[in-house]
């Protein structure tokens, strides 16, 4: 008797790694990325605005045009990259640091007994 083979669909991902996924194909994972719906002869992408390549005007020439992007998914393309390009950097607090200072300064002001 010959093997029995049977197509099985494949194991949906882990919870969390679904829920990313969903949230890239939503656009829900903030600016920074933007999911870009395949066509019959593109796949599936997702631009990372935070890993940008310059490309100089010279060396287009050399590139093939083979789609376009139509409104409003142009607008919004570009909407979301500005938002992600301008925003404004702050840098990051030691929350350890500021807690000890105001516990400091609380233990400070308080009337000794």
């Amino acid at each position: 008797m010959g093997a029995t083979f049977f197509n099985r669909p494949p194991a949906p991902p882990p919870a969390p790694l679904f829920n990313r996924r969903s949230q890239l194909i939503e656009d829900k994972r903030g600016d920074r990325y933007k999911f870009l719906p395949g066509t019959f002869f593109i796949p599936d992408l997702v631009a990372d605005f935070q890993q940008l390549r310059t490309v100089k005007i010279d060396s287009m020439k050399d590139f093939v045009q083979i789609a376009t992007v139509d409104s409003p998914f142009a607008e919004s393309i570009v909407a979301r990259f500005a938002r992600y390009f301008n925003r404004l950097g702050t840098p990051d607090i030691d929350k350890t640091v500021v807690i000890s200072r105001l516990q400091s300064r609380l233990s400070d002001s308080l009337p000794q007994q």
